[in-house]
Parts: C-alpha cells; sequence; structure tokens
C-alpha cells in the first residue's frame, strides 16, 4: 500500500543528466572486455582480491568474497580497483534510512547496497551517486544498475528507456521508475518491495517476493587502496 501511495505522488521528474550525457558516462566508465578478462584471470589466481574494511573487526558481511569477485566485472573501472569500505550497516548502524542518509554525507562518489530478505536472498543496487534526500528530484546516471546475489548471480543494466535511477525521500528510498520501482525501501528498512516493470532496468523481481522483510542492510563504498 505504501509503495503505491508514494509511486502515485512522485512525478516521475526526469534526472538534471540527460540520457546522452548519462550514456557517454556509462560508456566511459564501463570496463571493457580486456579488462573484465584480467580481472578474472587475476580473481581466479588470487592476485586481485580488493580489501574490506569495517570499523568493527568482528562485523559478518552478508557479502562474501565470491559475492565480491561477480560483481567486479560489472562496476566501472574506476571503482573496481578500489578497497571496500563498510559505510553503513543495520546490524551496527540501526535499522534507519535516516542513518544511511547521514553516513553517505562522507562518501564522494559511487556505493554498494546490499539487502538480505528473510529467505536469505542476497541483492542489491550498484549506485552512481550516495544516497541522499533528493526532494522529490530522481538523480543518478547509467552508472547505477540493480544486481541479484543470491541465490544466482545476476545484473541488470540501465536500458535507456529514462533516467528514472535514484530517487529518496523521509520516508523512502527507491531504484528504477517508468511504471514500478525496480526496487523500494521504507524509512525503517524493515519492509521492501521488487517488483517487474521498472522501464529503468526492466528487472524481474530480486527478492525471494514481491514483498519482502528485511533481515540485514549494507552500504559500502569504494576507496583508494591503503598502503
Amino acid at each position: 500500500v505504501l509503495v503505491d501511495f508514494f509511486r502515485a505522488t512522485f512525478k516521475e521528474k526526469q534526472s538534471s543528466t540527460s540520457n546522452a550525457e548519462t550514456e557517454k558516462l556509462n560508456k566511459t566508465g564501463a570496463i571493457n572486455k580486456k579488462e573484465i578478462m584480467e580481472l578474472k584471470e587475476m580473481a581466479s589466481r588470487g592476485q586481485f582480491i580488493p580489501k574490506r574494511h569495517a570499523t568493527n573487526a568482528a562485523f559478518r558481511s552478508i557479502l562474501s568474497q565470491k559475492c565480491m569477485m561477480d560483481i567486479l566485472p560489472h562496476m566501472p573501472a574506476r571503482c573496481a580497483c578500489k578497497d571496500w569500505t563498510l559505510t553503513y550497516a543495520s546490524e551496527l548502524h540501526g535499522y534507519s534510512l535516516y542513518a544511511s542518509y547521514r553516513a553517505c554525507k562522507e562518501v564522494s562518489g559511487p556505493c554498494l547496497l546490499a539487502i538480505m530478505d528473510t529467505n536469505q536472498y542476497v541483492f542489491g543496487v550498484f549506485c552512481s551517486e550516495p544516497l541522499q534526500l533528493s526532494g522529490g528530484q530522481y538523480y543518478g546516471n547509467g552508472e547505477t544498475f540493480l544486481v541479484r546475489f543470491l541465490p544466482k548471480f545476476s545484473v541488470y543494466k540501465w536500458t535507456g528507456k529514462n533516467s528514472l535511477f535514484m530517487i529518496g525521500t523521509n520516508e523512502m528510498i527507491a531504484f528504477g521508475g517508468g511504471g514500478k520501482f525496480a526496487l523500494w525501501l521504507d524509512s525503517g528498512f524493515e519492509r521492501g518491495t521488487s517488483e517487474r516493470g521498472s522501464q529503468t532496468f526492466d528487472s524481474p523481481c530480486l527478492a525471494s517476493a514481491e514483498n519482502f522483510k528485511c533481515v540485514a542492510v549494507e552500504l559500502w563504498s569504494f576507496k583508494n587502496p591503503s598502503v
């Protein structure tokens, strides 16, 4: 009911970044086929494994090392070679959209939002920009894409049909528009929806059900490797 209310309330305004500009960013930032093969080969030999940094040494992420290796070839080249830093985790910071917004004030580039539901499906969004209150305006660019890590890895890239990538308010955050939200989360990171019908990503339901409950929510940002 809530997600239908928000879908009806917000006019799907185009992001300030035009489709042409977004397509250019997406093409120039994406890893080419040669780089993909090099990354995969290095990862298979254990020569390229990004470090993960969390403030709590005992923290156990919902993303395994395999999840990291799976998504790396799909990330922009400038992020794929960087260390991962835990920016927000529901386990450490509480189940709160506001807490994630606050944490993102320290982030200047892309980030990865990961969610686990009650049936242990793990999925999320590679966000071209940090999560933020956007005043009812969509933001982001074509580097944004949806991902399902478990039970089977798959990614859903920008279709080019619109620029409705991300939208954030005090009550919710959503990704993908043009019919239905591809992914929607409430302000307490308690409930969410994932539906087929987003023209932005043309993605199926990412969770175990269209209406799901969150078990864990994490947000990772990317920084230059520490010496």
